[in-house]
């Protein structure tokens, strides 16, 4: 199974962590990493999206609940692989962002 989504909060992030971001991301060799935020005042289900070592945003909201279930591994379901692609731009009018693609299983338990 795959659920695919933009990176949320991108533009509250420093500019300089994204654009260091986005050059990772470009060459297809970023670590993703996902850490759970229940303390979040906003939202419970909160997820936050990491490349390499930087906070680049979170998981939207209508997906957070259910990427929190895969990478917790509750449920019965195991994430199998994780893409990102990085889009927009970088130059003149700079709007970097990151699409996520999570792979996943669901087993029997």
């Amino acid at each position: 199974m795959k659920r695919s989504f933009q990176v949320a909060g991108t533009t509250f992030r420093p500019k300089g962590d994204i654009l260091e971001a986005f050059a990772m991301a470009e060459t297809g060799q970023a670590e993703v990493k996902f850490v759970l935020e229940p303390d979040n005042e906003f939202d419970p289900h909160a997820v936050q999206v990491f490349i390499e070592n930087i906070l680049v945003g979170y998981v939207p909201r209508l997906n957070a609940r259910h990427v929190g279930k895969i990478i917790s591994g509750e449920n019965g379901f195991g994430m199998q692989n994780v893409i990102i692609k990085p889009v927009g731009n970088t130059t003149n009018k700079p709007n970097p962002g990151f699409v996520i693609e999570l792979f996943y299983d669901k087993y029997e338990e």
